[in-house]
């Protein structure tokens, strides 16, 4: 039994961790409201500046032709949102999108096509890995309650080293994070700045032995001039922040755990 204690006690920490992250994260990625806010917050929408005009953030690579740009309403960009959702959810079939209406360096057209083909394929890949970490976090939590449940039950012989197991998972993960940053600073190519090769580097934990999908996450286009950096920072921060109440929840119940074992 003292082999399946440690065993449980690392499932609980991985699943309690992955749980704090994922759920979050699909709920945004499925959210329009979301990307509404999101717009609002990192200057997406138009504004009224001191002279009393509109302005409008440039958005290039209109159709991944970096040739043209576009300019767009706040209605513009709330229907662009809806339909990453609705992609994201399964409602269309293609990340495919024209739009009428569209003022560009070459004019206000109609049907104009936003995506390129870049931007296509890779929405395709990311909506296969969304519906993947899906199915991974629904079984995390079916798997949770019954975690809890065997440690409650073994209480007192889990308190003893629910602390130091802990410890040693956090410890793992931290070795880890640290010896691939490491790595990443070391074998940098290029003249990439330090943090597109880790952006570049973290995509080879999502798309494990498959470099070209990797390869084709790297693109200019309009999307990639929607969908920035900076968008998805808010995002990050909140779940970080569910990160850490979980933790430390977790850490209440490791001490109480561990004064039941001491209890004679």
């Amino acid at each position: 039994m003292k082999l399946l204690d440690r065993i449980v006690i690392l499932l609980l920490n991985l699943t309690l961790l992955f749980s704090a992250i994922l759920v979050p994260a699909l709920s945004f990625a499925k959210s329009d409201a979301y990307y509404r806010r999101a717009f609002e917050r990192t200057g997406m929408y138009a504004s009224i500046g001191a002279d009393g005009k509109t302005y409008y953030r440039v958005v290039y690579c209109i159709n991944g032709d970096p040739e043209v740009y576009a300019l767009f309403t706040d209605k513009q960009l709330d229907e662009i949102a809806l339909h990453i959702v609705s992609y994201m959810r399964g409602e269309r079939e293609s990340f495919e999108l024209y739009m009428d209406n569209v003022y560009t360096n070459e004019g206000t057209l109609d049907g104009v096509r936003l995506f390129g083909d870049a931007a296509i394929a890779h929405m395709a890949d990311v909506r296969s890995l969304v519906n993947a970490a899906e199915v991974f976090a629904a079984l995390l939590c079916a798997l949770l309650p019954l975690l809890l449940i065997y440690v409650i039950a073994r209480r007192k012989a889990v308190g003893r080293i629910i602390l130091r197991y802990t410890l040693i998972f956090y410890l793992a993960l931290l070795s880890f994070a640290v010896l691939f940053v490491i790595l990443t600073a070391l074998l940098k190519q290029g003249e990439s700045t330090f943090i597109q090769a880790l952006w570049h580097n973290i995509h080879y934990l999502f798309f494990p032995f498959q470099p070209e999908k990797v390869a084709g996450s790297f693109f200019d286009d309009a999307l990639t001039y929607i969908l920035r950096l900076d968008l998805f920072m808010g995002a990050v921060y909140r779940i970080l922040g569910i990160v850490a109440i979980t933790l430390f929840l977790f850490l209440w119940l490791a001490l109480w755990l561990r004064r039941c074992a001491k209890r004679k």
